[in-house]
């Protein structure tokens, strides 16, 4: 299995059964997001694996509350949670996974899964948020300014059910 650091050099890869617990995390500190995939590209391994790999690094357990998109909890048999990314329909965009971001206390690392991969397209949208900050900072300093003195409110209209036609339809009760 191999690793490829997505927000660096997509053309270097390393093996991942060499890394050890604190490696893997300042790799993925470092890069901000990795790849994890078989040396031929077909799935590397089982959701409980994936499950077992996350659990294995002992990061502290984040408790997933406030998110936008409609998610289902997939049973695995480790300590840990695995959500499914989005339940929309394959049809819609999701928007960037910048998830959390507008909480106060963000998770510090995201793990997807790819159980099946879509035929055509499905692929999971990332953004390193900060490299949106420092261009927005760079090239309307003006407008940081104001975020930085009033601060940013969101406001969102959450439905009483899950939309499961939307790819932020996640209802207020879940």
């Amino acid at each position: 299995m191999r690793i490829t650091r997505i927000f660096e050099n997509t053309e270097y890869s390393e093996s991942v059964d060499s890394l050890g617990r604190r490696e893997f995390i300042t790799l993925a500190a470092k890069h901000k997001a990795l790849l994890l995939q078989s040396d031929d590209g077909s799935n590397p391994f089982s959701v409980d694996e994936f499950a077992s790999l996350t659990e294995s690094l002992q990061l502290e357990k984040y408790e997933y509350v406030g998110g936008a998109a409609p998610r289902r909890l997939i049973p695995v048999k480790s300590n840990v949670e695995v959500f499914t990314a989005n339940e929309a329909p394959p049809d819609q965009l999701i928007p960037f996974h910048h998830e959390l971001a507008q909480v106060q206390n963000p998770p510090q690392y995201l793990f997807f899964y790819c159980d099946l991969p879509s035929e055509t397209g499905g692929e999971t949208a990332l953004i390193d948020s900060t490299l949106v900050y420092r261009f927005v900072a760079d090239t309307f300093p003006k407008f940081m300014d104001k975020l930085k003195t009033y601060g940013a409110r969101y406001k969102r209209v959450l439905p009483e059910e899950d939309d499961k036609a939307s790819p932020i339809g996640r209802s207020f009760y879940n």
